[in-house]
């Protein structure tokens, strides 16, 4: 049963503004949330702000937060117009130590507000405690496995730990309708965990609409969107067009490439998010609107904020859930594993027997990555329309690779093995010299594992 909230008397017009764009943050929220007006004035305010603060209502409502708490961090995201996450404060006032967050609140481009949203930090740090006391207690990490994940996640492959982890906890969300923001660099497979996680919702049976926001000119957002009118500018069709929110109605709308949205459309946007429905370009009804939302990004958004290119509050509303991708120089172990993957595909559609050399596996495994999964796939492929035999070495790889690697300005072919062996080497002393000789903690160092270590203990003759 939910509590009837404790209510300022006499609230403006733009009191009343505030509180229909900021009610959305209350839905996922269970602890403290104070709400301040643009003049820094208290004018909401739950019953777990009286509780966790120990202080009536009655005695900050209507006031204003300078004279509430003169150092609240909160003051800083009203001078600042930008969120201050995860503060620890001191309240002076009633000697209280709270954790929390502070967010401004816009109406297109005037900061009408702050919301505060802060919980008792001894909670937190009681919880962290016995977090670190269950760690202690049994020493035993989880482990995730690949056949832990549902049969809809098989596009995203490998078996780095971290990944699976993600991979485990996005197949959580995916039953939820929850809004989810998917973090990384380009290349990591952001669309794949969308499609993934659209697969696995109770929404599966329903349209999966993908737009990639880069690709919209500013002029015609609206129209996709939204859709319009018959008649409702000149060139539109004469039946009118639906929008990508009404093709994805019952569904998930993907949009990638959010950090791209121009500025005069995120308050749009964020309106339809807040309320629920559309209104066609030229139309006068509006109409219901039922899509799951899922946004990516290889963007740093809330930089983005800071800058004043992305408006803090449509960051607030789809960072719900983020989910953060790892790039593929953070999972090494994977990176094998992924090339012979791509190469066997590339085998059957072929009719190949192609394979890799050691040395061509090793310059793979040193290489950085920048463009991830997808730079790996597009050099396997590569690599086999340039391949001279079925085997593949690493001359066979762009040139741009050698530019860029490990291997810098040493790409002659007939010292190419020895400078791959000695770097190797070297890489095995350096790492052993790191642990002092401690085996376990020199294979941790270089990311291989416990068989691979020991062929190459022997090989190089290192006891």
């Amino acid at each position: 049963m939910v509590k009837k909230m404790p209510q300022a008397e006499n609230l403006t017009k733009k009191d009343l503004e505030l509180l229909k764009n900021t009610i959305f943050a209350m839905e996922f929220l269970h602890d403290s949330v104070a709400i301040f007006n643009s003049e820094g004035k208290l004018i909401f305010a739950n019953h777990a702000y009286s509780h966790i603060l120990g202080i009536s209502l009655n005695r900050v409502l209507g006031k204003n937060l300078k004279e509430i708490e003169p150092e609240a961090k909160a003051l800083d995201a009203f001078n600042l117009k930008a969120p201050i996450i995860g503060e620890f404060t001191f309240v002076k006032t009633v000697g209280k130590l709270v954790t929390g967050d502070a967010i401004p609140i816009f109406n297109d481009d005037e900061l009408i507000g702050v919301i505060s949203i802060f919980r008792d930090a001894s909670d937190v740090i009681k919880l962290n405690k016995k977090i670190n006391d269950f760690s202690s207690a049994d020493k035993r990490k989880k482990q995730f496995y690949r056949s832990d994940l549902p049969v809809t996640f098989s596009s995203l492959k490998g078996n780095n730990e971290k990944f699976l982890s993600i991979l485990s906890f996005a197949a959580q969300v995916a039953k939820t309708d929850m809004t989810i923001l998917i973090q990384g660099e380009s290349g990591t497979g952001k669309d794949l965990l969308a499609t993934a996680i659209h697969k696995e919702s109770l929404r599966k049976n329903r349209p999966f609409i993908p737009i990639n926001c880069a690709a919209i000119s500013e002029s015609l957002w609206e129209s996709e969107l939204f859709g319009y009118e018959p008649g409702a500018f000149t060139g539109a069709k004469l039946t009118g067009k639906r929008g990508k929110f009404e093709i994805a109605q019952g569904g998930t709308l993907f949009l990638d490439e959010i950090a791209e949205i121009p500025l005069s459309m995120q308050a749009k946007l964020l309106r339809v998010l807040q309320n629920g429905e559309i209104e066609k370009v030229g139309g006068i009804k509006t109409i219901k609107i039922d899509t799951r939302i899922i946004a990516a990004t290889n963007k740093n958004l809330k930089l983005l904020v800071d800058q004043g290119s992305f408006r803090a509050d449509l960051f607030f509303r789809l960072h719900v859930i983020p989910i953060t991708l790892p790039p593929l120089r953070e999972r090494r172990e994977d990176i094998s594993f992924l090339a012979k993957g791509f190469l066997n595909e590339h085998n059957n559609s072929l009719g190949k027997h192609f394979s890799f050399s050691e040395e061509a596996l090793f310059f793979l495994e040193n290489y950085h990555w920048p463009g991830s999964v997808r730079e790996l796939e597009n050099i396997i492929q590569y690599a086999i329309m340039h391949a001279k035999e079925e085997k593949i070495n690493s001359e066979d790889f762009p040139e741009y690779l050698w530019s860029l690697s490990t291997f810098k300005g040493k790409k002659e072919k007939e010292t190419l093995q020895n400078i791959i062996l000695e770097a190797e080497k070297s890489a095995f002393m350096s790492a052993l010299k790191e642990s002092n000789n401690n085996r376990s903690k020199a294979m941790k160092i270089l990311g291989i594992s416990r068989k691979t270590f020991y062929n190459k203990l022997r090989k190089f003759d290192l006891k």
